[in-house]
């Protein structure tokens, strides 16, 4: 018998299978609905989603947990919001829970408030904070310890509070060891005169603070209060001394009880701010089980990192997190400090979907926690000087004495060209005229001098070097340009510029009038032939030169990549072509630009050492006087002065709106931009009369997007970008409008791409 005659008989023998009976789900008795943020980022799927909480999940799918759930034909995270007793929807139509991811609660109460603000802010949805805010779940980090504290929506009560106690603030609880109920207190015999030491340590910062600054009184009663305040405060000169100011006022804050939040714009900032704290016997949480005062967020930290810190804070056994933008929507429990260095970096704004800003994000936290928000720097942004000039503004100002800013900023001169000719400088029309070289030869004999440049790498622009007009080529037009002692070539057709004159004045020779930082170095070695030389900049190989000795040497950096130097600071600080400031197109150009000199400023040692600052070439009268009177005040009150009177924030808010032309007009008819009540903004005239002016700036072309391929750009030439500009008061209702328009559009499947951006901090941003 062969196997095919065999079959049959051996069909009859195997066993049938039995199909699976449907599991009976028994809905919750009390508040069966939960109402769950999807983790999907389209705008018209912003809204909560109910669902049905089985009898057996019920005391783990409370509000702030993770869930798993059915949504369509897929299978999606989300978190639950709300658990209610009744839905809206038909309840046949009602789904249920899949199951809880985890028991933990990664957004309470507070968080869930603070996430709903923010988004309306800024016309967001709940799912786009969230996709940024909380980091992905790393299983194991739940199983290292018994995160009892967050469980269920549990917290540790007031005596447990009390028993976390750190060994620098009674206030700031840290749990560093497990024990029966998950967490434990440290243990160390030396602990009272550690925190003694601290507490000393804290006074004579404080007495610090208040013989250098005026204000410091306030502030302190501020940090260590119980009401919502603001302050602005502008730091002196030197090193890292805004990070000694900053953690002084984070220890302040965190004595008095409340928990800290710190956004810094970059990575050497967070190092520089740690170990001032380091300072107050504050340790960063690295490893499980470490004893820790404050956790690090940062974005590009591995994801395991990332959770572990968010638990921790979720938990409440830290209670300080310091970090670059992704801290900003670090939990806290109760009043914090929200604090912010440098509020006008461009790293502070969100690159996500609804493009959030740390300064405003903040501020708006700080206000729904009843806490202090502060924003400090060496500059001041306008933002921050509108508010303080604003009638009735309870802003805290914090600026040094005069008498004590004489003493620590060092001689800032501006060699621009009517000063060099004053001077009797015969190369006053040079990129690093004689008086400058000869300043910094004088102080590279004594130490390390830092000449500063706008642009990296080795490019040169050349002009005429009498007329200063732009040196082009005579076949095509294009720019010339030059490399090392090379023949200047067409930078467009190649063509060598043999025999060229400047066809405006006559003259046969070159100026290099944007030289990087390589071209610099090329420059300076025919200056300063028997000194060492050193070059940072991001784009070469070695990458940045965090720190150099404190020894004579020239040092060639631009903004952001300048080294420190070890045990002191630069004898000498040049900051050379300033006229680059001149063409900058962003709304922020000037106040950017200030920044980022008295950043260099502060590196150069006390006037009273013999510290110099040399500002070379043509700038903005206003910019170079804010630099040699130390005062961005000034600078600031004449931006809001000149931008009031064109309608411009930060006296306004202003949404960019882009996409294609017909989606842009669309929308802005659609909300009112055109003929309806944000049709007009009214603005004051310098004479204080009031003017009504359109509110729609554009539509203006604007190129394709990057991603888009050669093949795709047929048409794709018709995108365009429009600014709506509505009073202050009306933001969040703009906001509204937009958020609604794009989310009808996505609804009804629209063709066209159309996004927005509130409060961007260019206005040509998109």
């Amino acid at each position: 018998m062969d196997y095919d005659d065999m079959q049959p008989a051996l069909d009859g023998l195997a066993p049938k299978k039995r199909k699976k009976k449907p599991r009976l789900r028994v809905p919750a008795e009390k508040f069966p609905i939960a109402k769950v943020v999807l983790g999907v980022q389209a705008a018209h799927l912003g809204r909560t989603f109910d669902y049905l909480v089985e009898e057996r999940f019920s005391e783990d799918a409370v509000p702030g947990v993770r869930v798993r759930v059915r949504f369509g034909n897929k299978l999606l995270d989300g978190f639950v919001w709300e658990r209610a007793e009744s839905s809206e929807t038909d309840p046949d139509l009602l789904k249920y829970i899949e199951r809880v991811v985890s028991p933990l609660v990664l957004i309470d109460a507070e968080m869930r408030r603070d996430l709903d603000r923010i988004a309306a802010l800024f016309g967001g949805t709940r799912a786009n904070i969230i996709r940024v805010a909380v980091p992905p779940r790393v299983a194991h980090i739940e199983r290292e310890r018994g995160w009892t504290s967050i469980s269920r929506g549990a917290r540790p009560d007031a005596a447990a509070r009390t028993s976390l106690t750190s060994p620098v603030f009674s206030a700031s609880p840290v749990a560093v060891h497990e024990s029966s109920n998950g967490i434990s207190t440290r243990s160390d015999p030396g602990e009272k005169a550690s925190q003694d030491q601290q507490d000393r340590y804290l006074d004579f910062e404080t007495r610090r603070v208040q013989e250098e600054y005026a204000g410091a009184d306030t502030a302190l009663a501020a940090l260590t209060g119980t009401s919502w305040k603001r302050l602005v405060w502008d730091c002196l000169p030197g090193r890292a001394k805004w990070s000694a100011d900053m953690a002084w006022a984070m220890a302040s804050a965190m004595s008095s009880g409340k928990s800290v939040v710190v956004c810094l714009p970059h990575h050497r900032a967070v190092r520089e701010l740690a170990q001032a704290l380091a300072q107050y016997g504050m340790k960063e949480a690295r490893n499980q089980g470490d004893p820790a005062d404050y956790v690090v967020v940062d974005s590009s930290d591995p994801q395991d990192v990332r959770y572990r810190s968010y638990v921790s804070l979720c938990s409440g056994a830290v209670r300080c997190a310091i970090g670059t933008r992704a801290v900003m929507y670090a939990p806290v429990h109760g009043a914090a400090l929200f604090a912010v260095l440098d509020d006008n970096a461009y790293q502070n704004t969100d690159g996500f979907m609804p493009y959030a800003n740390v300064r405003d994000v903040l501020l708006e936290r700080s206000r729904l926690h009843h806490g202090v928000f502060l924003t400090m720097g060496l500059g001041r942004s306008p933002v921050s000087q509108y508010e303080v000039d604003q009638e009735g503004s309870k802003v805290i100002e914090v600026h040094a004495y005069p008498t004590v800013l004489h003493q620590e900023r060092p001689w800032i001169r501006w060699m621009n060209l009517q000063e060099l000719q004053s001077l009797g400088d015969t190369t006053a029309g040079s990129r690093i005229p004689h008086t400058v070289s000869a300043a910094l030869m004088k102080a590279a004999k004594e130490g390390p001098v830092l000449v500063a440049v706008p642009y990296d790498g080795f490019t040169e622009v050349l002009s005429c070097s009498q007329c200063r007009r732009q040196a082009r080529c005579r076949r095509c037009s294009g720019p010339l340009r030059t490399r090392g002692r090379a023949l200047p070539v067409c930078a467009w057709c190649a063509q060598p510029a043999a025999g060229w004159t400047c066809p405006h004045c006559g003259c046969d020779r070159f100026r290099a009038v944007r030289i990087g930082a390589q071209g610099t170095a090329a420059e300076i070695r025919g200056l300063f032939r028997n000194l060492p030389l050193v070059v940072s900049t991001p784009s070469q190989a070695r990458g940045v030169v965090e720190s150099v000795p404190n020894t004579p040497r020239i040092v060639i950096a631009t903004p952001g990549a300048q080294p420190r130097v070890e045990e002191g600071n630069y004898r000498a600080v040049a900051i050379l072509d300033a006229w680059t400031s001149l063409y900058s197109q962003s709304l922020d150009a000037r106040a950017d630009t200030l920044n980022v000199w008295m950043n260099l400023a502060s590196l150069a040692v006390p006037a009273s050492e013999g510290g110099q600052v040399l500002l070379v070439g043509q700038c903005d009268p206003d910019l170079a006087q804010s630099l040699v009177a130390w005062d961005p005040r000034l600078l600031a009150r004449k931006e809001n002065a000149e931008r009031s009177e064109a309608g411009l924030p930060p006296s306004v808010c202003a949404a960019s709106v882009w996409g294609k032309y017909a989606a842009v007009m669309e929308v802005v008819e659609e909300i009112g931009a055109l003929t309806g009540d944000f049709a007009s903004l009214e603005v004051s005239t310098a004479a204080g009369e009031k003017d009504d002016i359109p509110s729609l700036m554009g539509p203006i072309e604007i190129p394709p997007a990057p991603t888009v391929r050669n093949r795709q750009l047929e048409g794709s030439n018709d995108r365009v970008r429009a600014i709506v500009r509505v009073p202050l008061s009306q933001r969040e209702e703009l906001a509204r409008r937009l958020h609604v328009a794009v989310a009808n559009r996505a609804i009804h499947r629209e063709p066209g791409e159309l996004r927005f951006w509130i409060n961007p901090k260019d206005l040509r941003e998109r």
